[in-house]
Parts: structure tokens; sequence; C-alpha cells
């Protein structure tokens, strides 16, 4: 058996098409499609079914991928261990990441990485919190940028706090309050981020029994910011994500003592490459002298 071959699967599976997946390995589309076949020839099952919109498992592929991961993390472990017996400094760290610490933090953490490790290269898989959290556990990435509290099994440093900003037009009536509150935001209408399956705005609300008068659900952040705007509504959002904001919108703290911890976090009982090992100590590093809290 070729642990290319698991490869090739998995990956095409995660990106949704055998195009993407070739891209993402180097490869053509036709040694992907070769490496697949070859596997399924090979076990005489069939794994993925194929159309014009991409691929996914067939039942069979769906009861054998677990397995198919697996085996494929165990070979990375091997891998990691040998180059950690050999330290070996070259090799790739694949990264998961949510918006604003893609655009806020991690162009300066990977710029000033490559000097002190030109050898190393990086892949950037971006998602909302509970995707990155999943992504780490199925062995998708090496380690990603996460919210704390996150899944079990996963080993999380915090990293920074930040607080929750609620936006606003300019005119909009909230200018005019001296200190704004959670509850405060209620007679206003609403535009909610779509945060995935573990969504840290809604929770923050519901948790106080707070109802929002939502009026749209957004997916985008920048498409949300885009819309307060244009005076369709307000809406919340934590204070990373307002570095570099190039829109004419006002942003205030709410008056809370809630904070959203992001962690850099990685997979438990793993045996990391000493290229992640490096890149998650840079991490922490990088964020110590970069930043303070409560900005």
């Amino acid at each position: 058996m070729d642990i290319q071959k698991f490869e090739a699967l998995l990956t095409a599976i995660d990106a949704g098409t055998i195009t993407k997946a070739a891209s993402s390995l180097g490869y053509t589309q036709s040694a992907i499609s070769h490496a697949i076949s070859s596997l399924e020839n090979e076990f005489d099952i069939r794994l993925l079914s194929r159309s014009r919109s991409g691929v996914e498992l067939t039942p069979v592929g769906e009861m054998l991928i677990p397995y198919m991961r697996n085996v494929a993390n165990a070979y990375r472990e091997f891998e990691n261990k040998i180059a950690d017996i050999n330290h070996i400094n070259c090799g790739t760290v694949r990264i998961g990441t949510f918006t604003s610490v893609a655009v806020n933090w991690l162009p300066n953490i990977l710029n000033s990485f490559r000097q002190c490790y030109p050898n190393i290269s990086f892949e950037i898989k971006q998602g909302n919190y509970a995707e990155i959290a999943e992504w780490i556990l199925q062995g998708s990435i090496d380690c990603g940028f996460t919210i704390t509290p996150s899944l079990n099994g996963l080993k999380n440093t915090i990293l920074f706090e930040d607080r929750l900003f609620v936006i606003y037009p300019p005119g909009h009536p909230l200018a005019s309050c001296e200190s704004i509150y959670p509850e405060d935001l209620t007679g206003y209408p609403f535009i909610l981020v779509n945060e995935g399956r573990d969504p840290l705005i809604r929770h923050f609300f519901e948790s106080r029994n707070i109802k929002l008068k939502i009026q749209y659900h957004v997916v985008d952040d920048y498409a949300t910011i885009a819309m307060v705007e244009s005076n369709l509504g307000i809406s919340v959002c934590p204070e990373l994500f307002f570095y570099r904001l190039p829109y004419n919108v006002l942003h205030r703290p709410i008056e809370t003592g809630f904070r959203r911890k992001i962690s850099i976090s990685y997979k438990k009982n793993f045996t990391l490459s000493p290229v992640v090992k490096q890149f998650i100590s840079y991490v922490q590093k990088w964020t110590q002298e970069n930043l303070e809290p409560g900005l």
C-alpha cells in the first residue's frame, strides 16, 4: 500500500474536487485520479463518486474514511519522529486560521518566521472556529488558531484576549450613549455573522437572555461591515477585526467582562514535527512581544 494514495484521496475529499486536490499536492489531475483509482482497485472497493460538481464519498468510503485518516496521521507522526531525531529544519506547516488572525497577525508572523527558517513552507486553511478544531483532530492541519474553550483532544495555549465591539454607521443613536451595554443593542436591526457550529456572538447574547432583532444572516465578516456602512443595521465583532478597517463605520467596546480567548492549538498526544514545534513556539513569542492586552 502506498501512503501517497491515501493522501490523494483524503486531499480530494477535503478539497471537494480532483482539480483542487491536484493543485494542493502539486500533481496533475490525472495523477490524483490514477492514485485514487489504483487504491480502489487494490482493495476492490469504490471509495469516491465523481460528478461535474466534484467528488464525494460513497457509503463504503464513509465507513472507511476514519481508518484512512488514522493511517495517514500515524505515518505523518512517524515521519515527524524521524525528523525530530535528525533535527531537520525544513518541511511544511499546515495552519488553520480565521479571518481576523489571517488578516492582522499571520502575514507578519509568517514573514518574520521565514527569515529565521527560510526552508519551511506553509499551507494555510481558513475556516470558522469549529472547523479549525475539527481539522486539527482529523489531522488535516498541524495546528491552528482557535477560540478557547474548544473541543476535547486539543492542547490550547492562550495568546490574546480581545473585547467585543459594537459597530454602527455614523449618525446612529448609539453614538450618543456614554457607555454601551449588551442590552442596549436589542432595539435595532442586527446583522449576525454566521460563525458555524460554535457561534461566539450568538452564545454571548443567548447566555444573557438578550434577544436581538436579527434581520440579516451573513457569512462574510467584511460583507457585514459593508452592510453596516450602508445603514442596514448594527453588528458585533471581536476587537482584533477592527485593525486596518477600510470602511466608514464607528465602533465602540461593549461594557462587559467577556473576552474572546484566542489560542494556538494542536492535537494532544501527537508527535509534532520539529518545524511545527518551532512555529508554535514562535507564535507564542511573537504575540508576547507584539501585542498588548486590552488594545
